[in-house]
């Protein structure tokens, strides 16, 4: 049984935290084993300290599984992710010039780098509007690209009833991976009417789509999802948010 997305995100959070606790608390005592002729106050004070970060690692192991419920842990991916975390977190802490800091410095130079790509070049969030269309009085249609400063672009139209054809680019990120702003972006990227040619709009480079696409990542799913809208059947002066539903491009007008 699949771990509902919510859930599974809040409960990965506090599993992941459990197992950084974990790792911590278990390599505090080797500073006392190892160590040539430890004062017994410092080697009270380290255990004592274990202690601490192993009884944190149970409550946010306990709020975890609260999240998850009865539901048994269906993604392999997150085990291992959770083991590979108390392995790094204990070497981390025992060895941290040689090991901690690099973790560091590579793990924030990796979110910088996704927050500087992805965020970016796919600024959508799964539920959120990829872009908005309205209807002027003369029945053409003009779309605006989300998270692009290009105004609206005007659609050619040869007939009134022209449907509208939309494209968009959808990356999925395998959920073990706690991301900034969810591990589902999307950005539209093309609409174009029958009668004319696609018009490119939005941050999402043509050459970005066709790398994803060829590609085969571990742990990112890519996909581009169509639509086709009717301008005719929205009144003048309407407006209306594009949506992807299902796995595809809806219009929701604006009330």
């Amino acid at each position: 049984m699949p771990i509902p997305s919510e859930s599974l995100s809040a409960g990965r959070d506090w599993l992941y935290a459990a197992a950084l606790f974990l790792g911590a608390g278990l390599t505090v005592p080797t500073f006392a084993v190892f160590r040539r002729e430890p004062r017994r106050t410092r080697r009270g004070g380290l255990w004592s300290v274990s202690c601490v970060l192993l009884a944190a690692a149970a409550a946010a192991a306990s709020r975890s599984f609260i999240y998850f419920g009865a539901v048994p842990i269906a993604e392999p991916s997150l085990l291992r992710t959770s083991a590979a975390l108390v392995i790094l977190s204990s070497f981390s802490l025992r060895f941290p010039r040689a090991i901690g800091f690099p973790v560091v410095v590579a793990s924030g130079a990796a979110v910088a780098i996704f927050a500087a790509v992805f965020l970016y070049l796919l600024p959508c969030a799964a539920g959120s509007p990829i872009g908005l269309m309205r209807v002027d009085s003369g029945r053409r249609a003009e779309v605006r690209f989300e998270g692009s400063s290009t105004a609206f672009l005007e659609v050619p139209s040869s007939a009134p009833a022209e449907l509208l054809r939309l494209e968009a680019f959808e990356v999925d990120f395998n959920r073990a991976f706690p991301l900034v702003g969810g591990s589902r972006r999307m950005a539209l990227f093309s609409v174009r009417g029958a009668s004319s040619a696609p018009l490119r709009g939005g941050r999402v480079p043509v050459s970005l789509t066709d790398f994803f696409r060829s590609a085969l990542i571990p742990g990112i799913r890519s996909s581009v999802l169509t639509g086709e809208i009717d301008p005719s059947a929205m009144h003048p002066g309407t407006r209306a948010f594009l949506l992807i539903q299902e796995g595809e491009i809806i219009a929701r007008i604006v009330r």
